[in-house]
């Protein structure tokens, strides 16, 4: 998968706020809005879980897709 296709992907979804919160605070969200942008704040931590988790630091932005998060900006990056 390239570069271009991960664009094309983003590009195609419609998103909106979320919010902001620590990995622990968004991670325990019961009911996510779908394709909402959130931003890690003060700590970061996994988000899901097995194969599909994700490592997000301070800064980073997520979205939740409506079955995993996914991580839109990494800023250590």
């Amino acid at each position: 998968e390239s570069v271009f296709d991960k664009i094309e992907e983003v590009e195609a979804v419609s998103f909106r706020t979320g919010g902001t919160g620590t990995a622990a605070q968004i991670a325990a969200l019961e009911a996510p809005a779908l394709n909402a942008i959130y931003r890690v704040i003060t700590t970061g931590g996994d988000l899901n879980s097995g194969g599909t988790a994700i490592t997000v630091a301070a800064g980073d932005l997520v979205y939740h897709n409506g079955t995993i998060w996914v991580l839109l900006a990494d800023v250590n990056a």
